[in-house]
């Protein structure tokens, strides 16, 4: 908590300044503090955090503050995240549920071109009542891997196919020889 000032009543009320004419009687002044606590977000997910082309994985974004603090009535979107490869993920509408001090977020991702990313959580998103935010990014990386791919071997001699480089996405159903 932070020392916000002295007051005049014990909630709102009239702050105390070096300017304010105190008067010549016993007079009962209130301190009043801010929680200036932040909310705290912290991903988990599948282990190891990689996923296939057009599979999905489900990870859980918490996002705690101090006890007591109440949260602001917030969805997060996929719009408040960011990815370090653009396109890698598609990330679905979060889903929010209460927990003990804050929100728990389920995230579903699907993997979209083969690659690594990072999936980060904006900061500033989060807020509690009070007005803290979450003050720091929070992250989780993610690889996604080729769905699959088919070895072709022509006529049990493969030197009779000219080989040809398989591109970094390759197209589902693809053969590449």
């Amino acid at each position: 908590y932070t020392f916000k000032g002295w007051y005049t009543q014990a909630s709102g009320g009239t702050q105390i300044t070096a300017s304010t004419s105190v008067p010549a009687v016993a007079t009962t002044y209130y301190a009043q503090w801010t929680d200036s606590t932040k909310p705290t977000c912290t991903f988990s997910g599948p282990s190891p955090s990689s996923i296939k082309v057009d599979a999905t994985a489900t990870y859980i974004l918490k996002c705690t503050d101090t006890a007591g603090a109440e949260f602001n009535d917030y969805d997060i979107s996929s719009d408040d995240f960011t990815q370090s490869t653009s396109g890698v993920l598609t990330i679905s509408a979060p889903t929010r549920t209460a927990i003990t001090n804050g929100y728990q977020y389920t995230i579903t991702v699907t993997g979209a071109k083969v690659g690594s990313t990072t999936l980060t959580l904006k900061a500033g998103v989060v807020a509690d009542k009070a007005g803290n935010t979450n003050n720091a990014a929070t992250s989780a990386a993610i690889t996604v891997t080729s769905a699959g791919e088919w070895v072709i071997t022509y006529d049990g001699n493969p030197s009779k196919c000219d080989p040809v480089a398989k591109p970094d996405n390759p197209k589902k159903g693809e053969i590449y020889v």
